[in-house]
């Protein structure tokens, strides 16, 4: 039977999927007389760790092929494959020494990437057509571009008249809402929207809208509230009055509660609600009590009909007020959002950057609808088969941008009548990604057939069996599951849950999983948590494990931050690239106070900070300092001998060597240290070198910048669950294991209205609260689909987190007895649901262990390295002041400048990269494979380099049997660095080429005069002195 070209693999936690990707990509590789079909090959994944994984497995299983022998390789993948393509071992091997040759020589066109850097490929492609910049800049870091979109926008108060009102006007309602009058934080919020994907449709529609219509459609909203409330009052008057003609008393009702509600309508409705039981119930049981009269109880009987159309009235216009109220109250944001999106754009502009949230959106508005053959020539490339990995993350943008190529392969044919094929791999349960745009109902669509994209149908494969976990483990996620599936509304995802029996067991035995509920109401929750965590890892320790084995994971990003100081303190190693955060280094705190004092010495804030470091390290300093700025500065010059006019003056990255040379805060080097100079360096870069541009930065990530430690070493792992999906570990221990399942953060829905009842307003934007389940129309379906979303989401989570685990899972959660009801609210909830359920529960007991823990794999290890500290690579003392490259003084950034600087660079890398003239295409594969360089910026830069080492004057110096060092540094007697770009020896000289792109300077001359000053020093005897500088024409001038 022949193989579908279109595959889509369900994969559960463990399954195999790499090994079955891998395959898949081999067979097409290892087909005879089909090697170059490697570069039509796309796979796309959704993280750098999954690219070079995929990578390493593909490499590594062609050497292996390539170099066993063929009658002994027993590789289940070997064996597979051989079996798959109808060959022999020996047939096998050939095509795979084969393969390994072509792919090594034609490594530029191994495409395995992350679906971001193939879109960023995409729009760079197409820049022009975009109208984008030349050389724009990607912007991650979307948070902090909003807040300086923001504080442009606020700036412009009172300049723009309109903008000026509006903003005003949102101010006050907020005052009299009695909330903060600042409005920063709620325009962030609302302007985060334009970076999320799933909100595009609605503000699509939005942004036709003129301030005028916003206008008329808030004084709509109001209109319809103050109609809403005069309805409520008059039919609680009409009630009062149906109770006094009818001659009934407030004590005839049973505890007055409906008297006593409408007294409340008349005069205060602000606090009505509908909470309570009776209003529930009402017109369903009688108004009275058992002592009314006869003749009262038969009187309301009477009544009971129109009160509780009254009363339906009155709570029909409550909710109706509430909706409207709801919708005026997330409108002024929305008013202002077209003037964040014209801020946002006019700073893009400015600075030619490009969120990489816009990355989509750009493609989908201006690339989607262009013919396939058309985007694979100005590709380059043409692909015929796709990989397409973690599926379930896939936003529908993303892969809307996508069928259009891939349908072009897959329901067509190649020269040779061949046609392309398509493999899925995902896991609807690992959707974990939804707030970034992944959708896992579009995976569950394809996989149930009901949302066919090509018109060839897919052939759906399960991966049924989990290699990774012990027996135990898996039984324990297979029977977890199952018992809490009912929890979620949804059916369908439900049958995610409990469908069929679960995941296959493998032959490996044993597996050890511990419930465990800790009592934190005597201590502090980083103290219970932590003294466990200990527990776990010194138990496990105990039975063989290494540090490298253990693996803690958390929700948020905060416990694994407590986890990790808990950890260092008790003087274990750890490493993480989320919690070991810079700001919690002492040594930084104090760098960065001495960087604030030195811009800002009125502030005391920072002094206080540096002398609380300073009484930790050493003798104990006069706290009154604090407010004595000349008398703090005169003690740190006396006791250290820092110069603050020296220091006032350097810009960021010198003024923190200087500190830590002063200080002598690296006698044993300090990794913590180390990355906040390479972060300095790196802003410094990107958006210039001043202290005060450093410090900004500083502000707006300190809670976020981290050590990243390299991986290897005998550590403990701290991560969050997000940033652990695709990966396992030995032992895993999961605290702080209580989320919540409806835990959302001021989530806001769109609930669809008639356009012609609302001003022509299509949708309205509105905070979700319960209340949306009394809400006119189908609004109330809008929040319980909401709701089934947040516990996918929460089941999802929970899945990922317990199925990371090889032989041990360590859970710890907390359970408060004496819950009155049985709801089910948090993971502790579920927990307790699966004990009971399986016989297991015990009131007295806070500890369940499940199996046993297996003996440690022992692995092959080739060299047992402890964990080090990373050194800082510090100058210090008179050596930090001497012998450095030259340093960058304070000036204002000029992003043209920049972008010229960024194009010259970019020459001289590629120029470094080539020896002889004949190195150039060479060196443009290697240059285009370590980054994503623009059609046509390629061109120019092949063009140029083609002219310089042919040039009549210049092509001697690229001849073979030169000896060429490109880029060689050269310290000179008084400790500066130098580095020309060329240095070409022959015949016992030597001569020296410096490439420069901007326009003849004297300034260049002198520096090509240093170097040939500096090698005569050395004793090398120089022949030629040549500036070459890149323009319209290559001009080299010899000095």
């Amino acid at each position: 039977m022949q193989d579908s070209a279109f595959k889509i693999y369900n994969a559960s936690a463990g399954s195999g999927k790499t090994f079955t990707l891998v395959r898949e990509y081999l067979k097409i590789v290892l087909a005879p007389a089909h090697t170059p079909g490697f570069r039509q090959i796309l796979a796309i994944t959704f993280t750098n760790k999954a690219v070079n994984e995929m990578k390493q497995r593909i490499l590594k299983s062609l050497y292996k092929f390539s170099t066993s022998s063929p009658g002994k390789n027993e590789d289940p993948l070997f064996l597979s494959l051989c079996e798959d393509l109808s060959c022999s071992p020996e047939q096998l091997q050939h095509q795979a020494q084969k393969a390994l040759r072509y792919v090594l020589h034609n490594y530029a066109f191994f495409d395995v990437s992350t679906i971001d850097k193939f879109t960023h490929r995409l729009i760079r492609t197409f820049s022009r057509d975009l109208k984008l910049p030349y050389q724009f800049e990607v912007v991650l870091d979307l948070k902090e571009l909003m807040q300086e979109v923001v504080g442009r926008l606020l700036s412009k108060a009172g300049s723009d008249a309109e903008l000026t009102k509006t903003l005003i006007a949102f101010s006050l309602e907020k005052i009299d809402a009695d909330k903060s009058w600042d409005i920063a934080n709620d325009l962030n919020e609302t302007g985060g929207l334009l970076f999320d994907e799933n909100q595009l449709r609605y503000l699509e529609a939005l942004g036709s809208k003129s301030a005028k219509e916003f206008r008329e459609l808030k004084s709509f909203l109001r209109e319809q509230v103050s109609a809403s409330e005069s309805e409520i009052k008059e039919t609680a008057l009409l009630c009062l009055d149906l109770i006094r003609t009818n001659g009934l008393e407030r004590t005839d009702f049973k505890s007055g509660y409906f008297p006593k509600f409408l007294d409340q309508i008349v005069n205060d409705q602000g606090s009505l609600n509908f909470d309570a039981g009776w209003k529930v119930k009402f017109g369903e049981e009688p108004l009275y009590s058992q002592k009314v009269a006869l003749e009262k109880k038969e009187i309301l009987d009477t009544l009971l009909p129109r009160f509780a159309e009254h009363f339906n009235t009155i709570r029909n216009a409550f909710y109706r007020a509430a909706f409207h109220r709801n919708a005026y109250g997330n409108l002024v944001p929305l008013a202002i959002l077209n003037a964040l999106q014209a801020e946002l754009e006019e700073l893009s502009r400015e600075r030619e950057l490009l969120p990489i949230s816009k990355f989509n959106q750009l493609i989908a508005r201006e690339i989607k609808d262009q013919p396939a053959p058309y985007i694979y020539e100005r590709l380059g490339e043409k692909y015929r088969h796709y990989f397409i990995d973690e599926f379930q993350d896939t936003s529908e943008l993303q892969w809307n941008n996508l069928v259009p190529l891939i349908s072009n392969a897959l329901e067509g044919q190649d020269e040779s009548g061949r046609k392309g094929s398509l493999f899925l791999v995902g896991d609807a349960k690992q959707a974990i990604y939804r707030w970034r745009g992944g959708k896992a109902e579009q995976f569950l669509n394809l996989i149930n057939l009901s949302d066919p994209v090509f018109t060839i149908s897919p052939e759906i494969r399960n991966l049924p069996r989990n290699y990774r976990s012990h027996r135990c483990i898996v039984e324990f996620n297979n029977e977890f599951f199952k018992i809490t599936s009912p929890v979620l509304s949804n059916p369908g995802y439900q049958h995610l849950f409990n469908g069929g029996d679960g995941q296959q067991t493998n032959q490996l035995e044993d597996g050890e999983i511990i419930l465990e509920f800790i009592d934190r109401s005597a201590e502090e929750e980083e103290l219970a948590y932590g003294a466990r965590i200990v527990d776990y890892i010194e138990a496990v320790r105990a039975k063989g494990y290494g540090y490298e084995d253990i693996c803690i994971l958390t929700r948020k990003i905060k416990q694994g931050v407590s986890v990790a100081e808990y950890l260092l303190n008790y003087g274990l190693p750890v490493i993480s690239s989320e919690t070991l955060l810079l700001s919690s280094s002492p040594e930084v705190r104090f760098c960065m106070a001495l960087l604030e004092i030195s811009i800002r010495p009125e502030e005391a804030n920072p002094r206080f900070e540096a002398l609380q470091f300073l009484n930790s390290v050493s003798a104990s300093f006069n706290w009154a300092m604090v407010n004595d700025l000349d008398g703090f500065k005169g003690l740190l010059t006396d006791v250290y001998g820092i110069k603050w006019k020296d220091f006032s003056e350097m810009n960021a990255i010198d003024a923190l060597e200087y500190a830590i040379s002063c200080f002598k805060l690296n006698p044993d080097s300090n990794a913590y240290l180390n990355f906040l100079l390479d972060e300095a360096l790196q802003v410094s870069l990107r958006e210039g070198p001043d202290v005060a541009v450093f410090l900004n930065h500083w502000q707006n990530r300190k809670e976020k910048l981290s050590i990243v430690a390299p991986e290897g070493l005998d550590a403990i792992t701290i991560m969050t669950i997000h940033k652990a999906k695709g990966l396992e570990f030995p032992v895993v221990i999961f605290p702080y294991a209580n989320t919540a399942i409806y835990e959302d953060k001021n989530p806001k829905l769109w609930a669809d209205v008639p356009e012609t009842s609302y001003c022509g307003f299509q949708s309205l934007l509105l905070s979700k609260k319960k209340e949306m389940l009394h809400y006119p129309g189908k609004i109330a379906d809008l929040f319980h689909e909401e709701q089934a979303k947040l516990e996918l989401d929460a089941f999802n989570l929970l899945y990922v987190a317990l199925t990371r685990s090889i032989a041990g899972l360590y859970i710890i959660s907390e359970f408060t007895p004496g819950k009155e009801n049985n709801t089910i609210s948090r993971y502790s909830d579920l927990f307790v649901q699966y004990l009971q359920d399986t016989g297991r529960w015990d009131n007295g007991e806070s500890r369940y262990v499940i199996g046993k823990l297996p003996e440690p794999v022992q692995k092959v290890r080739e060299e047992e390295k402890p964990l080090q500290q990373v050194s800082a690579n510090i100058y210090s003392g008179k050596q930090h002041l001497e012998k450095k490259l030259l340093p960058a003084r304070k000036m204002s950034w000029d992003p043209r400048k920049e972008k010229a600087v960024a194009w010259g660079n970019l020459f001289h890398e590629l120029m470094s990269h080539i020896i002889y003239e004949t190195d150039v295409n060479h060196a443009l594969s290697t240059f285009t494979d370590e980054r994503t360089v623009e059609a046509e910026q390629l061109e120019i830069l092949k063009e140029k380099s083609d002219t310089l080492v042919t040039h009549p004057e210049l092509n001697i110096f690229f001849r073979p049997g030169n000896e060429v060092r490109n880029e060689a540094e050269i310290i000179t007697e008084n400790g500066l660095i130098l580095r020309p770009d060329r240095l070409v020896f022959r015949d016992n000289k030597v001569s020296i080429l410096d490439y420069k792109t901007g326009k003849p300077a004297e300034a260049d001359k002198k520096q090509v005069r240093e170097y040939a000053e500096a090698l005569r020093a050395m004793g090398f005897s120089v022949s030629r002195e040549v500036l070459v500088y890149i323009d319209e024409e290559i001009a080299p001038i010899f000095i």
